[in-house]
C-alpha cells in the first residue's frame, strides 16, 4: 500500500503542507503536527504515504508476529491485538519532511511498483 501511495504526491501529508504553504504561508506553527492528527485519529484515520510506510506497516507486522507466537504455542485464546498509540505519537513528533516519500516518482519506478505487487499477488 505504502509502495501506491509513494506514486502520486496527494498522498502524502508532507507534500499536501507544501502545497499548502505555497497558496498561503502556513503560519500556525502546530499546523504540521494537527494535519499529522487529522490524518491518523481514530475518527478520520487515512490513507497517506506516511502512515502507511510508518505506521500501519510496522503496526501489522507486530500483529502477525503476535499471531505467529499464538499459532506456534497452540494458544487460540491469544490477545493478538497490538496498542499502536505510543507508536502514533512518536511519529507525530517527528517533522513530516522526515517520514516523506523518497522513491522518485518515474515511469520505471511506477511500473517497477506495480510489477512488484502483481508478483505478490500471484500475477
Amino acid at each position: 500500500m505504502a509502495d501506491i501511495l509513494a506514486l502520486h504526491t496527494d498522498y502524502s501529508l508532507w507534500e499536501s503542507y507544501r502545497r499548502l504553504d505555497a497558496v498561503e504561508k502556513i503560519r500556525n506553527p502546530l499546523f504540521e503536527k494537527t494535519l499529522f492528527e487529522n490524518s491518523s485519529c481514530g475518527y478520520c484515520r487515512s490513507h497517506q504515504y506516511e502512515l502507511a510506510r510508518h505506521w500501519y506497516a510496522p503496526h501489522v507486522k507486530a500483529v502477525a508476529e503476535n499471531l505467529a507466537k499464538a499459532v506456534s504455542a497452540g494458544n487460540r485464546k491469544a490477545a493478538v491485538k497490538v496498542n499502536a498509540e505510543k507508536e502514533r505519537l512518536a511519529l507525530k513528533a517527528k517533522p513530516l519532511a522526515s517520514l516523506a516519500p523518497t522513491l522518485p516518482r518515474t515511469e520505471e519506478n511506477f511500473h517497477r511498483t506495480l510489477r512488484e505487487i502483481a508478483a505478490l499477488l500471484g500475477d
